[in-house]
């Protein structure tokens, strides 16, 4: 019975964590991990498309990427992160959860894992964190919580390490900023979860705050949308301070002006703040993005119709 109470616990606190920061919505690709220049440039164009909701545009250059890296895990990190976006903007669609896993369960598949975790590359380690927090992410959608916490685990298991190796490698203020707040946050609202700390390093919501800022106001462009996206979910969804929020989802919005998501999320801050003629414009904003972008599918049209 104790287990099961435990276990309960457990799967409250995951789905908290999970649903209320949309954690790996949006799949972590930094721009600066690869060592190909080809390769790194050609990623950055993929991801820069989909955040601007170029969906065509996306496939086509990821497509060639599969093509000339063969061996590579970035392309199908790439790949894994156009079917997310795919899946987010539409209905539920078995397919689409079958081509994501696969496409992570490939990327998994080509990095090493033979080499000891200290003796790793902090790209391989980095993208081993998300693979596994992605994959998650699904479970959770799927509402199989025994692979969520299983998936997670082993993220966290990954990031035991590379917490505190910040300074040596910038896009682990992402990682760990997002660890230690979601860990400090769950040892506040879950007494059971400070066990936790038993196996795993111990939180502070504080430090996490401070790191997702830091890497927000960083170089990197697609680590600060990153940063920006978790710190603006964390102010709306956790701590519900929606004024604290509005600058970072105006820096995603004002950086995507045609990521629906984005717009979406920026319309519900503002009817939080009783601004009622700046959410009319966004919505407006909204619909004729919609109307334009001619590389949404049928489905895709449908369903962003609804948000708003």
């Amino acid at each position: 019975m104790k287990y099961r109470n435990k276990l309960s616990g457990d799967i409250q606190f995951y789905r908290h964590i999970l649903l209320k920061t949309g954690v790996c919505l949006l799949m972590v690709f930094t721009a600066t991990l690869c060592q190909a220049k080809s390769l790194d440039a050609k990623a950055q164009s993929a991801v820069n498309a989909l955040y601007h909701f170029r969906f065509h545009e996306a496939d086509s250059i990821i497509g060639e990427l599969e093509k000339q890296y063969p061996a590579h895990y970035l392309p199908s990190v790439a790949r894994a992160q156009y079917y997310w976006w795919k899946l987010i903007s539409q209905s539920a669609n078995d397919s689409l959860k079958q081509q994501y896993l696969q496409s992570l369960l490939h990327a998994e598949s080509l990095i090493k894992h033979d080499v000891p975790v200290e003796d790793s590359d902090f790209n391989d380690l980095f993208f081993l964190i998300n693979i596994y927090a992605s994959r998650a992410r699904l479970d959770l959608m799927n509402q199989d919580y025994f692979k969520t916490m299983r998936h997670l685990a082993k993220s966290a298991s990954f990031i035991s390490f590379t917490l505190h190796q910040e300074d040596a490698f910038s896009p682990f203020l992402l990682t760990s900023g997002l660890y230690n707040y979601m860990v400090g946050h769950g040892e506040e609202i879950y007494p059971f979860f400070r066990l936790y700390s038993l196996r795993y390093p111990k939180g502070n919501k504080m430090e996490g705050i401070k790191q997702l800022k830091k890497a927000a106001h960083g170089d990197n462009l697609l680590i600060k949308t990153e940063a920006n996206y978790f710190l603006m979910k964390i102010y709306t969804e956790i701590e519900e301070d929606y004024q604290e929020a509005l600058p970072y989802v105006h820096w995603l919005t004002d950086t995507y002006p045609d990521n629906l998501i984005f717009l979406h999320h920026y319309y519900e801050v503002m009817n939080q703040l009783n601004r009622k003629n700046a959410s009319e414009q966004i919505r407006i904003s909204f619909f004729q993005s919609l109307q334009e972008n001619q590389q949404l599918n049928s489905q895709q049209v449908i369903h962003l119709r609804g948000l708003l």
